[in-house]
């Protein structure tokens, strides 16, 4: 099993990924809700608590940068 594939607190893989802090309230609302470009964070309930990989973090942000840099400027 790789790194990427362990379940971690949400904040955990994301700052794993961006290599700085993240709030735990701004990872649980990537988790739990789409953000402005459709794009939601993977994640699971394990044992009560909410969970997800650094690969999951990583397409988060590759697919949220993606669909930042396709949309319409105004």
């Amino acid at each position: 099993m790789t790194s990427s594939s362990h379940y971690l607190p949400l904040h955990s893989a994301v700052e794993q990924v961006i290599n700085a802090p993240v709030n735990r309230v701004t990872a649980w609302r990537w988790a739990t809700r789409p953000n402005r470009y459709g794009v939601q964070l993977q994640s699971w309930i394990i044992g009560g608590k909410r969970r997800t990989t650094v690969a999951a973090a990583e397409r988060y942000i590759a697919e949220s940068t993606a669909a930042a840099n396709a949309a319409p400027r105004s």
